[in-house]
């Protein structure tokens, strides 16, 4: 049950905050520029809140599995803040990247917007 757990719910997590911090080490925001050269224009704002909206959606459906079940939404969020602030730190040691309060505000907001459609879904 164990291992089960940890490949459906954790590994998820493990990758997901791996690919995050892969990007965030990348002297230019990359995946904005390719989108764009693919002719998608999504605003870095727009990636921040999916981003950690999506981080968000993942920590919550661990969560919710395990004895902190009762706590999982603000777990949830506060993890998503969290890993939030420790990536713009990181990136003050990336060549062409810098700590953006605002990039925080936006990777909060998704995390926020994400368990609020939780909690709206769990109503209907």
């Amino acid at each position: 049950m164990k291992a089960k757990f940890f490949f459906f719910y954790i590994l998820p997590i493990i990758i997901y905050m791996g690919i995050i911090f892969y990007f965030s080490s990348q002297p230019v925001i990359s995946i904005d520029v390719a989108l764009k050269e693919k002719g998608f224009f999504i605003e870095r704002w727009l990636l921040h809140i999916i981003e950690y909206a999506i981080l968000s959606l993942l920590l919550y459906r661990a969560l919710i599995k395990t004895k902190f079940k009762n706590y999982s939404l603000i777990l949830a969020v506060s993890i998503s803040t969290l890993y939030s602030l420790s990536d713009e730190i990181h990136q003050i040691f990336v060549i062409g990247r810098s700590f953006d309060v605002l990039d925080l505000i936006f990777d909060f907001t998704g995390a926020v917007l994400m368990q609020m459609l939780i909690k709206l879904r769990e109503k209907i």
